[in-house]
């Protein structure tokens, strides 16, 4: 079989091109210009530093802010920007998002938010949630906020269903507690023994998820005055109600969007 030379030059109308080299400047210049993150939601526009998690209709920050402020002073903060907490089970849905196929597809950072989130390594890191527990007279609730259908902040307070009273360190299944929690966001009763260190709600305390080198906390018994340069907050932001899709759209979207039309009917409701 005849050996095929390969020229080193072509003339192309009168112009000389290089041939030696041309696969490895094409592979340069791509490396130079990646390609655009594709926008996993259309219904949805790409917002830097955020996520948008369909089954939430919200987008939710990839990092904690307001360090060094207590709970009282980040709600505040927030609120005047039109933004707010996350509730516990908006961070539920948020890791539980991360950890999926298709939040992974979307979120090309998807590991490191969750390792800054959970992973047992580095100095201790925490986060507050939009929950304030109130002791009343037939039983445990919770007061949060929420987006009305018209995406303004208001407060809501609702009766804890069955949960988890006593404290476990350790420790709770951080995946059960994930995949099976009451409507508050709280472990269930049942939920089986894991390393995931869980505290249960205490009368005028707050929420918050934190992890360090050696455990991963979930509190409900924190005093809402605390503030430290470890602890932040992650916030969301609404999507505007004008970008809901049309019935026709519906019709050929995912079952995340039907949700999100009757989420916003019901004013956000967890």
């Amino acid at each position: 079989m005849a050996n095929i030379i390969i020229p080193k030059v072509l003339r192309f109308g009168g112009k000389v091109v290089q041939v030696e080299g041309a696969l490895e400047r094409v592979v340069n210049v791509a490396s130079k210009n990646p390609e655009e993150p594709k926008n996993a939601n259309p219904f949805a526009p790409l917002k830097q530093g955020m996520v948008y998690v369909p089954s939430l209709c919200l987008y939710v920050s990839e990092n904690r802010i307001l360090q060094k402020n207590d709970w009282d002073k980040q709600t505040e903060a927030l609120h005047s920007q039109n933004r707010r907490m996350s509730t516990i089970p908006e961070f539920i849905n948020f890791v539980n998002y991360l950890r999926s196929p298709e939040g992974q597809k979307a979120v090309p950072n998807y590991q490191a938010i969750l390792d800054e989130i959970y992973k047992l390594e580095g100095k201790w890191r925490s986060e507050n949630l939009d929950a304030f527990f109130i002791k009343k007279e037939d039983g445990m609730y919770v007061a949060y906020h929420k987006f009305d259908n018209k995406n303004k902040i208001v407060r809501t307070e609702e009766k804890l269903e069955s949960y988890l009273l006593e404290n476990k360190t350790p420790g709770i299944s951080l995946d059960e507690w994930l995949l099976n929690h009451t409507k508050q966001g709280l472990p269930k009763p049942d939920i089986s023994q894991g390393a995931l260190y869980s505290w249960a709600p205490v009368d005028e305390s707050v929420a918050r998820f934190g992890a360090d080198s050696g455990r991963a906390y979930l509190y409900c018994s924190r005093d809402s005055t605390d503030a430290c340069s470890s602890l932040g907050v992650r916030f969301v932001e609404p999507r505007s109600l004008k970008n809901f899709a049309s019935l026709d759209n519906i019709n050929n979207s995912s079952g995340s969007e039907i949700f999100c039309e009757e989420h916003a009917q019901n004013g956000g409701k967890i």
